[in-house]
Order: C-alpha cells, then sequence, then structure tokens
C-alpha cells in the first residue's frame, strides 16, 4: 500500500479538493492603498466586500468600492480641513465564488471558472 498522496493538485499536498458544490463560500482578497486604510477600517472594508459578493442588499462589488473611497475621501476632508487628501485606492479579486447551480441567481456578473 503506497502512502503517497498523490492528488493531482499541482503537488501542493496542502491544497485541499473542493468537493462541497452545495456550499456559499466566497474567498476574495483586498488590496487598498493607505488613503483609503487610514481611515476605513478593515472590518468595514470586509463587510462591505462580502456584501456585494454575495449580492446582500442590492449591492453591487462596484458600488461597495464606490462606497468605501467615498467614505475615506469625506474623512479625509474632515480631517485635513479640504487642504489635503491622499490616494485612495482599492482592488478586489474573487479567489472563490460557490457554484451557482443552473445560474439561477446573480453573482454580481462574476462566474466559476471550471
Amino acid at each position: 500500500n503506497n502512502n503517497n498522496n498523490n492528488n493531482n493538485n499541482g503537488g501542493d499536498d496542502n491544497v485541499d479538493k473542493d468537493d462541497n458544490d452545495d456550499d456559499d463560500l466566497y474567498i476574495f482578497a483586498v488590496s487598498a492603498s493607505d488613503g483609503l486604510m487610514d481611515y476605513v477600517e478593515p472590518e468595514i472594508v470586509s463587510k462591505l466586500i462580502a456584501q456585494a459578493l454575495a449580492g446582500e442588499q442590492d449591492l453591487h462589488l462596484l458600488s461597495a468600492c464606490e462606497r468605501l473611497i467615498s467614505i475615506a475621501a469625506t474623512a479625509w476632508h474632515h480631517a485635513k480641513q479640504g487642504r489635503y487628501r491622499d490616494d485612495i485606492s482599492i482592488a478586489v479579486s474573487t479567489l472563490r465564488v460557490p457554484p451557482s447551480p443552473n445560474n439561477t441567481h446573480s453573482n454580481n456578473g462574476l462566474h466559476n471558472k471550471p
């Protein structure tokens, strides 16, 4: 009996195979400038992005990013009396979108690729 653990995942034995097609797990990464993160808590960023990806509250991903930028811009304006504002940027990468059986619901234009 060979315990070589050859699981066809590119040789990385630490990667779990995703056999659960009925879950609702989104995995995403956010890259944001300090101009945003100086005035918006990470919990707020992750909550708004997660809500947008899940299609909650009719919030589109682009709208969530715009809302976060607006929050940071307003905070900069108040903190510096409009005299200075750092660059504010955000990028979101979806690493995993849950399977959508028969594409019956929208996931903000994001699709799982086989």
